[in-house]
């Protein structure tokens, strides 16, 4: 059997096109951790929009810590299984869920819907503009994505 390798393939293969729906579009390759130099997972290989990789990229974020890249690598998780992980403050687990958040929304026809959660005002605040900035613009299945936030007794809803 011949391996294909992912970095072979052409630039635009797999990746999704983000102006429209994306549930058709294929998966990338299942890798394991090994296959990637240093164990770290680049974002582009989720298949992620452009503006979520450029976001993390001005951040200086443009791979995965190895536990980060094993934990979405086990099998079934890029899929929709169930996943349970734990790390210290700051450690980078806002970055798993958002990347299989933005998987499933843009690769699943029928569950395109996310929710997050965070314990303090000023982390919904903080990934409300963030998550706004990010998906501006795009669609999915034909609709815009809406982002909503509610803390407290407020709402704000982005059309």
């Amino acid at each position: 059997m011949q391996r294909t390798n992912f970095f072979s393939l052409p630039f635009d293969s797999w990746r999704p096109q983000f102006k429209s729906s994306r549930a058709a579009e294929p998966l990338p390759p299942k890798r394991q951790i090994s296959d990637f130099p240093e164990n770290h997972v680049p974002l582009t290989y989720f298949g992620l929009p452009p503006s979520m990789v450029q976001f993390y990229a001005q951040k200086g974020i443009t791979h995965l810590y190895e536990w980060q890249g094993q934990c979405l690598l086990k099998n079934g998780v890029l899929e929709g299984r169930n996943i349970t992980y734990s790390d210290p403050t700051s450690g980078g687990k806002t970055i798993v869920a958002e990347i299989l958040m933005a998987r499933r929304l843009f690769h699943n026809p029928t569950k395109n819907r996310a929710i997050m959660i965070f314990p303090y005002v000023s982390l919904v605040l903080e990934k409300y503009n963030q998550l706004h900035a990010i998906f501006k613009g795009i669609h999915v299945n034909g609709e815009k994505i809406k982002i909503g936030c509610y803390y407290g007794t407020k709402v704000r809803v982005e059309m």
